[in-house]
């Protein structure tokens, strides 16, 4: 139970993190890294809606997935290019949408006979460096994405 607390925090400041409001109370999307590195990729088909997983390295296990209440805050959020910033860990993209997910109960083997692409990514890069969505977008409108490290 002890180990589970880090988890339950962490969850929960992704989740208070995830969206601000601006003084105008209108929402924004909030690309804090929340202590991590910020990931953008651009995949191969439009994935945006649907749930990703973390498969093995010989891609026969499901290895992670997001729990059906973490989904709804793990949506990736567009950016300029048709890049998205990662939200949730995974190499591989299932059939269900996040609509699906959040309103049903999947095992490890539901997700992986979900599985419709295990190497969806065209493009992937590591951009800690940039503090929030805007500095990724003019990265990336600048063509300026050497400032971060390459991941594929």
């Amino acid at each position: 139970m002890k180990s589970l607390i880090p988890i339950v925090l962490i969850a929960c400041t992704i989740l208070i993190d995830s969206c601000r409001t601006t003084p105008n109370n209108s929402l924004t999307l909030n690309c804090s890294g929340a202590g991590g590195p910020l990931v953008i990729y651009k995949t191969k088909k439009d994935y945006s809606n649907n749930i990703s997983v973390l498969l093995s390295a010989d891609k026969k296990s499901v290895l992670a997935f997001p729990d059906t209440k973490d989904a709804a805050i793990q949506r990736p959020v567009a950016l300029a290019n048709g890049f998205y910033l990662q939200k949730m860990v995974g190499n591989a993209f299932t059939s269900l949408t996040f609509d699906q997910y959040i309103n049903g109960t999947y095992s490890e083997g539901d997700l992986f006979h979900d599985v419709i692409d295990t190497d969806p990514f065209t493009n992937m890069y590591d951009c800690t460096r940039a503090t929030d969505c805007d500095s990724l977008n003019k990265l990336i409108q600048n063509n300026q994405l050497s400032q971060c490290k390459l991941i594929k």
